[in-house]
């Protein structure tokens, strides 16, 4: 909503000093420009509005866009939203060029994936035989000194405190008698 008067004397502006104007105006829900007067003329209304012009024209044209302003920005957006299209076209067209390609070369590698997918099963086959967890299954127990595992009788001694892990707990043992089963050195 644009409140404008040209310019004129004091007393004919005085009506955009009234608190009634000026209140409608703080109280307006809609934007208001105003343009009283002349450049030097400065109301109690134009400091109230949302936008001051110092003329009716300037208010006139702070209401109004430029109209060859709004079809430059217009262009710049078209122009825009092409080159964005485009470029999302181009990075599709990649894709499926390479979605293209990969399927031209599906019955070269099939074979291969085959042998994969075999190679695969084979190693979770060994990893499942030694996994410890399934040893442990089997009948077979670790043993543990403090922190390090037992793999012979050296070092050990009576009374020493040992751990042996079983497929479903640990036992605490305390050795009562070590038996050495090496072979005997050869001549």
């Amino acid at each position: 909503m644009i409140v404008a008067r040209g310019g004129g004397a004091v007393e004919d502006l005085a009506c955009f000093n009234d608190e009634r104007v000026v209140r409608a105006i703080i109280d307006s829900q809609i934007p208001i420009i105003t343009g009283i007067g002349h450049q030097r003329d400065e109301s109690l209304a134009d400091l109230a509005a949302d936008v001051c012009a110092h003329t009716p024209t300037a208010a006139a044209e702070r209401a109004v866009p430029d109209y060859g302003q709004l079809q430059r920005d217009h262009q710049e957006r078209v122009l825009h939203l092409q080159n964005s299209m485009a470029r999302r076209l181009s990075v599709a067209s990649d894709r499926l060029k390479n979605w293209q390609d990969r399927l031209k070369r599906l019955p070269t590698t099939a074979p291969r994936l085959q042998q994969a997918v075999s190679h695969c099963q084979l190693l979770q086959e060994k990893l499942a035989a030694l996994d410890p967890h399934s040893i442990l299954q089997r009948g077979y127990a670790t043993v543990r000194q403090e922190q390090t595992w037992v793999r012979s009788t050296a070092g050990l001694a009576i009374g020493e405190e040992l751990w042996i892990h079983l497929a479903n707990g640990q036992l605490k043992v305390k050795i009562t008698e070590i038996i050495d089963f090496s072979p005997p050195d050869a001549p």
